[in-house]
């Protein structure tokens, strides 16, 4: 009984570890995707909510998803911080593993972003306001 009750600690160890992998690997590999198809001067940190995240991966939504950055350049606009805070995020997954993800689904979402009063000037000053 002993041996039983280490083999299932030793699996849910396993388990739990393999879990926070995935869900590093997945954080970070949105965050480069984010980065080039968003044109980022820097890579955002993402967060992805849900546990287990492999059981929130085969259910094709996560509750929670939350993208931040600082300093980056979005399209000639530098933006000091933002903040992106997105709920209820629904997804294929037959087109996330394809690596083709371009269709999410967001129930709820809000986000900020701070700009600098250097940037606010210049682009006031290049619309003659």
């Amino acid at each position: 009984m002993r041996k039983l009750l280490v083999f299932v600690l030793i699996l849910v160890a396993l388990g739990v570890a393999g879990d926070s992998l995935l869900r590093g690997f997945a954080e970070r590999r949105t965050a480069a995707e984010l980065r080039t198809a968003l044109s980022l001067s820097e890579t955002p940190s993402v967060g992805i909510g849900g546990w287990p995240f492999f059981v929130r991966v085969l259910a094709q939504s996560f509750p929670a998803v939350d993208v931040s950055g600082r300093d980056v350049d979005i399209e000639g606009l530098t933006v000091a911080t933002f903040d992106l805070r997105l709920r209820d995020v629904e997804f294929s997954g037959r087109d996330l593993l394809a690596g083709e993800a371009r269709s999410i689904r967001i129930r709820s979402g809000r986000g900020s972003i701070r700009l600098t009063s250097e940037a606010i000037s210049e682009r006031l000053g290049a619309q003659d306001i």
